[in-house]
């Protein structure tokens, strides 16, 4: 449903986690449940959830923002799309 690339905040120097909905299911199923999902990520307090930083949409792409925690395997099998990129938030 989306792919979660590796960026950095330039602004505050730390690393975070961007989820990013892909386009071709954005045009299939709608944005509607991953908006929810933000809805509810912002919502929760909890310890082993990381918390909301910011989301939106650029050029088209929603997307939300998350610290990045350092352990590929909590995030849900995401290793494997993980990719490295340069973001200033």
């Amino acid at each position: 449903m989306a792919t979660i690339y590796l960026a950095e905040d330039l602004q505050h120097d730390r690393k975070i986690a961007i989820k990013v909905l892909r386009s071709g299911i954005a045009a299939a199923l709608g944005a509607e449940r991953f908006l929810r999902e933000i809805e509810t990520t912002a919502r929760l307090h909890h310890p082993h959830i990381p918390p909301l930083y910011d989301s939106g949409e650029v050029d088209g792409f929603l997307h939300y923002v998350m610290p990045y925690v350092g352990r590929l395997a909590a995030m849900g099998g995401a290793a494997n799309r993980l990719a490295a990129v340069e973001a200033a938030v």
